[in-house]
């Protein structure tokens, strides 16, 4: 329950932090090498890169609680519907789009062992 309860708190910073060209480059054709990391750290505060890096690990290893707690299940879908593209912004900024891929295809993974639940939700 632990993990779950942190994965939560991380998805609600994430929801209230995460938008749209967050560090303000207004190009969407700039090459993350070219952004000052002193830039990436004022627009995506130590937190919420925590909050992007750890969401889904913590899931992951609350999925027993995960797949019993409707309102988290819920949340989650929300969270992807409204701003999983924000959440990949932010991890290319990061330069983080390993991590993102392999915790997009673990979090499937979980959604489809849980699959009956998840579905409910929609």
């Amino acid at each position: 329950m632990a993990y779950c309860a942190l994965s939560e708190k991380y998805i609600r910073l994430l929801s209230r932090s995460l938008k749209r060209d967050i560090c303000e480059l207004r190009n969407p054709g700039t090459f993350v090498d070219t952004v000052e990391r002193s830039e990436i750290d004022k627009f995506i505060p130590h937190e919420v890169q925590n909050a992007c890096r750890f969401w889904i690990p913590r899931l992951i290893q609350g999925v027993n609680f995960f797949s019993k707690d409707k309102q988290m299940q819920k949340d989650v879908y929300e969270f992807l519907k409204k701003s999983l593209l924000y959440w990949l912004e932010a991890m290319s900024l990061m330069n983080k789009c390993d991590e993102c891929i392999s915790q997009l295809e673990s979090l499937g993974d979980c959604l489809v062992a849980n699959f009956e639940l998840f579905h409910e939700v929609q």
